[in-house]
């Protein structure tokens, strides 16, 4: 069993398959009542994966839209992973970041937010077995919010994609495989697609 934000995304969806387990969803707007004394879910494995990507330039954006991004792909992961590492020395955590914070992103406010998941990750302290990483994929083909782009066909023709199964995987390796466990404060790049 391993708790998740983002329940529904296509990565936790191939990585229930891949580890036969089942989730536990940690809703992000619960994490005030986690700071009060909300019992963690009762796992060592967490995976976040929630995000949101207006597909639009900050300009565009509206202020309710800004905050809704800032909330959920950097507030959020920030203040589950305080909670669940103050909590539990033996915590596994895999975020998912993005490719587009050294690459760029036509949504400068998601790479933006995610920049500073990355940063956050890479430079919190934790102290083994407690694990924290950051797997940060190019554009995942099938996810939700690809499919969702106005540019998709542009995408799809231009730029380098990944599947959803190959960032599970990379995820499996890392939180799932006991030679890993070392492994903590590191960006993992998924850039390229696994053998079927």
């Amino acid at each position: 069993m391993f708790a998740v934000t983002g329940q529904r995304t296509t990565i936790v969806k191939a990585l229930e398959q891949l580890t036969g387990e089942e989730t536990i969803r940690i809703d992000p707007t619960v994490t005030e009542a986690m700071r009060w004394g909300f019992e963690i879910p009762p796992t060592e494995r967490y995976v976040l994966a929630a995000g949101v990507l207006h597909g639009a330039q900050v300009s565009q954006i509206t202020q309710w839209e800004a905050q809704e991004a800032f909330q959920v792909n950097l507030w959020s992961v920030l203040n589950i992973c305080e909670t669940v590492l103050s909590a539990s020395p033996r915590a596994r955590i895999c975020v998912i970041g993005t490719e587009s914070v050294p690459n760029g992103s036509y949504d400068r406010l998601y790479a933006a937010t995610k920049a500073g998941v990355h940063q956050y990750v890479q430079t919190r302290k934790v102290y083994p077995p407690q694990q924290l990483v950051c797997v940060s994929p190019t554009i995942i083909i099938d996810s939700g919010m690809t499919q969702r782009r106005p540019d998709l066909e542009r995408v799809i023709e231009t730029r380098q994609t990944v599947r959803a199964i190959d960032v599970a995987r990379v995820i499996q390796r890392v939180l799932w495989d006991p030679l890993n466990l070392n492994a903590s404060n590191i960006i993992i790049p998924v850039k390229e697609r696994s053998q079927p």
